[in-house]
């Protein structure tokens, strides 16, 4: 689904994830070993696309994060991937199954692959880089009540990419002021507005959501006719029995 959609840029996220997490772990594992002088740390190899796959999970989960991943369980969905990743990771990893550079992998896989979708990734159609919809915000990948976490450490990958150069704050009335001054010397025709990836995303995100608080709306419309006509039919049935009960009074007089 990812390959045929976003075509090399998704070789080129699985490329990027994956070697920068690879560096950053290698670095983490020399830093145990020197810290701890245990020979695990040293000789424990370092490969795998652990990191790729826990990537590739926040790409359904951005791409569509409300699609369920098993057609009878409808509470688990795509945008539950990446927890549901990292939580297994942990659980391997605490009951043995695992190493600890495993865990690592899928973490760094999965803030890395965040990192890239979020800021770096060109999207086909687009010529604005990354995805700042709200929807897509680091928080949102950590469950409800660990979202203040999560939201902290979005704010901080925020302000180092603005410090490197690789994003920016667009102050809205500036560009707007900007693009108002300009005069252009000759006609220029109308051109539909090109709708960017992430952008037409966030519209069948919107759109699934209106339908599905619509259909919620007639439900509860249809369960209030129902109880009213219910509740109508049992008074107008109380009524006759009580009309019915002089008649037969007076003819056992």
């Amino acid at each position: 689904m990812l390959e045929r959609k976003w075509g090399v840029e998704f070789l080129k996220l699985m490329v990027a994830v994956n070697l920068t997490t690879m560096i950053i772990v290698f670095i983490i594992m020399i830093g145990c070993y020197a810290t701890t002088m245990s020979d695990t740390f040293l000789f424990s190899p370092i490969c795998g696309f652990s990191a790729a796959n826990a990537a590739f999970g926040v790409a359904l989960k951005q791409l569509a994060p409300n699609q369920k991943c098993v057609a009878s369980i409808e509470q688990v969905k795509f945008k539950d991937i990446p927890i549901i990743v990292i939580g297994c990771s942990l659980g391997c990893y605490m009951i043995g199954l695992t190493e600890f550079k495993d865990l690592l992998l899928v973490m760094f896989g999965t803030y890395f692959g965040w990192l890239y979708l979020r800021y770096f990734m060109s999207y086909p159609g687009s010529s604005i880089k990354g995805d700042n919809s709200e929807e897509f915000a680091f928080k949102t990948l950590f469950p409800g009540y660990t979202r203040p976490f999560g939201a902290l450490l979005g704010n901080i990958s925020f302000a180092l990419c603005e410090m490197c150069g690789f994003c920016k704050v667009v102050d809205t009335p500036d560009v707007e002021m900007g693009v108002t001054n300009v005069k252009p010397s000759v006609s220029i025709p109308d051109v539909p507005q090109a709708t960017s990836e992430a952008e037409r995303q966030m519209a069948e995100r919107r759109r699934q959501l209106a339908f599905k608080a619509i259909n919620e709306r007639l439900e509860q419309l249809k369960k209030q006719q129902a109880s009213k006509k219910a509740a109508a039919s049992t008074k107008e049935g109380t009524q006759k029995i009580a009309v019915a009960d002089p008649k037969t009074k007076a003819a056992k007089d």
